[in-house]
């Protein structure tokens, strides 16, 4: 039932369009319903890029799930997150968080979320929601 389906990756692997996810994507490759990362923004340096690229393919109202490591992995990716982050790129950009669980890998853990994107606003970068007010000018 699906009507259109891309894969975005920087391997090309199993007919993934080959992008360097550190750069915005166009926007012509257009919003979706559905945008997954399930085991590469982890790998891309540029996590603010990454974010932003899965914002705006995610249509208002689409969803946008997620697994990334949180904790062991040592030496498989550059990055663990924490739910800190998805909690404050949540409420900063109105995503509706449908769920966030870990799960306990033998590599390691797992965070694992759903959000639904609510507004059709522009990407903002989240701030640590404690240090919010005591880091404006």
């Amino acid at each position: 039932g699906c009507s259109r389906y891309i894969s975005l990756d920087s391997n090309g692997l199993n007919g993934a369009m080959v992008v360097d996810l550190n750069l915005q994507l166009s926007r012509s490759l257009g919003q979706f319903d559905l945008v997954t990362d399930f085991g590469t923004g982890e790998h891309v340096f540029d996590q603010k890029t990454v974010w932003r690229n899965v914002h705006n393919l995610t249509r208002v109202g689409g969803v946008i799930a997620f697994d990334r490591p949180c904790a062991g992995y040592e030496e498989h990716c550059y990055y663990l997150i924490n739910q800190c982050l998805i909690a404050d790129l949540a409420r900063d950009n109105r995503y509706e968080i449908i769920d966030l669980s870990t799960r306990d890998m033998p590599r390691g853990r797992l965070l694992r979320g759903t959000m639904r994107r609510t507004h059709k606003n522009k990407f903002i970068v989240p701030q640590q929601g404690r240090y919010r007010k005591s880091s404006k000018l």
